[in-house]
């Protein structure tokens, strides 16, 4: 049989489905685009749709991008109702505790006591939880043979006075990495540990916008329960750092906390300390 989109080829009947399927060689099939679910309308032959999945890498993107943020808004929506669900449960609350006064007189301050915890864990919950804004990313990074890491950072070798984390992407295609100087990033009397992210080269740097603005945190974790964790915001402009991908310079806390205070509490467990980026939009 001719192929039934007249690219030229003959084949067997049993074949046609496969020749002219997704995966099959037929240059004038028609196809879709691989980012149709997030809105692209791209449909053509075969032959161009591989042009059109190199030359529209940016809009991709951007159509994804809108379609997290979408989910996004939908979930703060959901948050909102939530939250006014809980507030008109605390009212009803509220009413039924004034009621329990009038009527039970001596035993009143039994019940209201019981209602009053019921109360405070409502209002916990709606404080709980996450608030409008949204976290982008969070990632850990875990810090393994501490008091090594201390030790190779007292020697005069620049190479040793700081680790790198593994390099990891943020949306919507920041490529980062967090740098710690266990002993400080310069000579101290009392020695700190340094804290700071870094941008450097991936494969969507053309795709994102320079410099990166988003605001974060950088946490130093307790790891003990009910942990007391030291926290560190960091918001735009960020000077001369996370400028591009080819910027050396990167943004943090020099002296995010001393050695002393590492040791106060449980920041060091296992000789292992755990650093926490979050990523705000």
């Amino acid at each position: 049989l001719q192929c039934i989109y007249s690219c030229g080829e003959t084949l067997p009947r049993h074949q046609m489905a496969e020749h002219v399927g997704r995966q099959g060689r037929c240059p004038d099939s028609p196809l879709d685009c691989e980012f149709k679910a997030s809105g692209c309308q791209f449909q053509g032959k075969r032959r161009e749709w591989t042009e059109h999945m190199e030359t529209n890498t940016a809009s991709h993107l951007s159509l994804v991008a809108r379609e997290l943020t979408q989910k996004l808004d939908s979930s703060n929506q959901e948050l909102q109702v939530t939250k006014q669900e809980l507030g008109r449960e605390l009212e009803v609350t509220r009413e039924e505790l004034a009621v329990t006064k009038q009527k039970l007189g001596d035993t009143e301050n039994k019940l209201a006591n019981l209602e009053l915890k019921h109360l405070e864990e409502l209002n916990r919950r709606a404080l709980s939880l996450p608030p409008s804004q949204p976290t982008l990313f969070i990632h850990m990074w875990k810090i393994k043979n501490w008091s090594e890491a201390v030790l190779a950072a007292k020697h005069l070798r620049s190479s040793t006075k700081r680790i790198n984390s593994n390099p990891f992407y943020v949306f919507p295609g920041y490529h980062l990495y967090i740098r710690a100087y266990p002993n400080g990033d310069r000579d101290s009397t009392a020695p700190h540990l340094g804290v700071f992210l870094f941008a450097q080269r991936g494969d969507f740097d053309k795709a994102v916008k320079w410099p990166f603005s988003f605001l974060y945190v950088l946490e130093i974790v307790d790891q003990q329960v009910d942990g007391d964790n030291i926290v560190r915001h960091f918001s735009p402009p960020y000077k001369r750092a996370l400028q591009s991908p080819t910027c050396d310079s990167g943004y943090g806390s020099p002296k995010i906390a001393s050695h002393a205070c590492l040791q106060s509490r449980c920041y060091v467990k296992d000789d292992t300390i755990l650093i926490r980026l979050t990523v705000h939009l």
